[in-house]
């Protein structure tokens, strides 16, 4: 599947964010620079906002081109207020308030552990660049701080002198934050470098299946730069990916070599696409369990459909009926199995096979089995059997195994579903 599922915003501990660009020249050109398909001051925001900030006040002097830009991407459109001034902030009470200073990138987990600390703790990770060990911290960097009373609350204006305030009086943990989870983006260079980090995390991870870290992970990761910057969304290219296996699906209908094996290079040509749309949504932070489902979907409908057309043709060519009851079983096996896999890695988000940990079969048995079926849960066997019985005009020869392995598949995947519901909820 190329698109994991984001849980959703969870409103019970929504934040209020200050930002504070310091002394950076945000009337200038950088904030609105593109990085990886999003402009700078929206890459910024966007992970606060999803990890539970539901307003946001920039401290300095905003130029009217960055909150055109803010206004422009509804997921932020009307949380933005430009201020020039802690009043607004210092009506909100004692609540947890997120502080930024300066232009820093964090990564999703110290989000998440951001929005864990706003329960209980006030602390603040300060920029690994800018720490100020040998002296009192600079304060650039990103924390999260229980507002004092009015009444406690230095009378200047001035961010800095309030977190001080904070940490003198035993208010505030500050801690340095590594490079890897914290980097500051001070110039072009900065947002041109955090580019190339996004895209090398796209990169497929060393137990990916090889011929998915080879060859597809490769190809998508170059499409994906190309169409990252476009207005085109995840769900388009995967009705992109849907369309074209679909095509790809009809080609294998004439007994034709040369039919089949367009047919196959349009199916990875499909399947390059069920990659992009996935790096696309993380990319854009535009994950969402509904695209999830529809991306799981469109691969299981075009494989489907390439078994139940391959019975097709092999029962106009050979007279045997036994091919299209073949292929009508292996489709609607591939469809129940759709499902089912969507239920455990979409639905059931964090639940993984290869975890399982008891039941009717023991822990070592169950382990093993989830394992197995986990590292075959993608395209890539479908694929290179596809290939194999194209290459050798053995597609009869592949249509059995498939048809016959798709539901051997779902029976396995099914008495594994029953038995890891108990291990899950341990």
């Amino acid at each position: 599947m190329g698109r994991p599922a984001r849980q959703s915003l969870d409103e019970t501990r929504a934040m209020t964010a200050i930002v504070d660009f310091g002394q950076t020249d945000v009337s200038g050109p950088l904030l609105v620079q593109p990085v990886a398909g999003l402009p700078l001051i929206v890459r910024l925001l966007l992970p606060l906002r999803r990890a539970g900030v539901h307003r946001f006040f920039l401290l300095g002097p905003v130029s009217r081109e960055v909150l055109a830009v803010l206004e422009r991407d509804s997921r932020l459109r009307g949380r933005v207020h430009a201020v020039d001034s802690l009043d607004p902030v210092r009506a909100l009470g004692n609540g947890p308030v997120l502080i930024m200073r300066g232009l820093v990138g964090v990564d999703r987990e110290m989000i998440d552990d951001l929005a864990r600390r706003a329960e209980k703790d006030s602390f603040f990770s300060l920029d690994p660049a800018t720490d100020g060990t040998s002296g009192a911290p600079r304060w650039h960097g990103v924390g999260v701080i229980r507002m004092p009373n009015p009444q406690d609350l230095p009378p200047s204006n001035d961010l800095p002198r309030l977190l001080e305030t904070l940490r003198a009086t035993g208010r505030l943990e500050v801690h340095p934050a590594s490079a890897e989870a914290l980097w500051s983006v001070r110039h072009p260079a900065d947002a041109e470098a955090w580019e190339r980090r996004l895209f090398a995390r796209l990169e497929a991870r060393t137990d990916h299946p090889w011929f998915q870290r080879v060859v597809n992970r490769r190809l998508s990761t170059w499409v994906t730069r190309r169409l990252v910057s476009t207005p085109l969304t995840p769900n388009q290219v995967t009705a992109a990916n849907l369309a074209v296996g679909l095509l790809a699906a009809a080609c294998f209908l004439p007994e034709s070599f040369a039919w089949s094996l367009v047919g196959w290079i349009l199916f990875q040509s499909s399947y390059i696409l069920d990659c992009v749309d996935g790096e696309i949504a993380r990319l854009k932070m535009q994950e969402s369990p509904l695209g999830a489902w529809i991306d799981s979907m469109a691969d299981t409908i075009v494989q489907a459909t390439i078994l139940l057309l391959l019975g097709v043709r092999l029962q106009h060519t050979t007279g045997h009926r036994g091919f299209l009851a073949l292929g009508t079983a292996g489709a609607v096996g591939i469809l129940i199995t759709g499902v089912a896999v969507t239920h455990f890695f979409v639905r059931d988000k964090g639940l993984r096979l290869a975890d399982a940990r008891g039941g009717w079969m023991g822990p070592l048995g169950l382990r093993r089995l989830g394992a197995s079926l986990e590292e075959t849960a993608n395209r890539d066997p479908f694929t290179l059997a596809l290939l194999a019985g194209v290459l050798f005009n053995r597609v009869d020869l592949f249509l059995w195994v498939a048809a016959v392995g798709v539901n051997v598949y779902l029976v396995l995947l099914l008495l594994l579903k029953r038995a890891i519901r108990p291990a899950a909820a341990a």
